[in-house]
């Protein structure tokens, strides 16, 4: 075998022992929520089922992070709704009002598109927070769930030339 050939294959070797499976869900924690994202939407499971925002809060309410960033995302997602129809209620206004006094029209329809920008805006800050305390929430139950199953572990720390081992069940 000639040396670029070797290599070549070496190469394929290394990659391949490194590739692993996803996760199957009797791999993965009871309680964490699976994230399944699409174009411009985001759906949560729980155990194969949709969970709504009021839902994900109930179930972090006991995790301090995941429950401030859910709560933030909450709020914000509410945020948005006033915003997109408070916008439209202006745009609305403004082609109402548009044969009338087009001045007061156009700046009716910059207010409105101003408002529906902004709940787009509000839109993507709860997305992200959302994603944030999702994260944060299996983190902490896969953390739980990790000790379940290792409940024994090993602790080696070398402290001031000093080897000191320590051993928790």
């Amino acid at each position: 075998m000639r040396l670029p050939e070797l290599l070549c294959i070496t190469t394929l070797i290394c990659c391949l022992s490194q590739l692993s499976a996803q996760s199957t869900y009797r791999q993965i924690a009871g309680d964490t929520i699976i994230a399944r994202h699409s174009f411009l939407n985001s759906s949560y499971l729980l155990n194969g089922k949709k969970l709504n925002p009021s839902v994900m809060q109930w179930f972090m309410s006991d995790y301090e992070e995941a429950y401030e960033h859910i709560r933030i995302s909450n709020i914000s997602e509410q945020v948005s709704v006033g915003s997109y129809t408070i916008g439209s209620i202006f745009i609305v206004a403004g082609f109402l009002s548009s044969s009338k006094n087009p001045r007061i029209s156009s700046e009716l329809k910059l207010w409105g598109a101003l408002g529906i920008g902004g709940g787009i805006v509000f839109q993507v800050v709860s997305g992200r927070y959302r994603r944030r305390a999702v994260d944060y929430y299996n983190d902490r139950i896969q953390a739980i769930y990790y000790k379940e199953q290792h409940p024994i572990s090993l602790q080696v720390k070398i402290e001031s030339g000093m080897v000191k081992s320590v051993v928790s069940f």
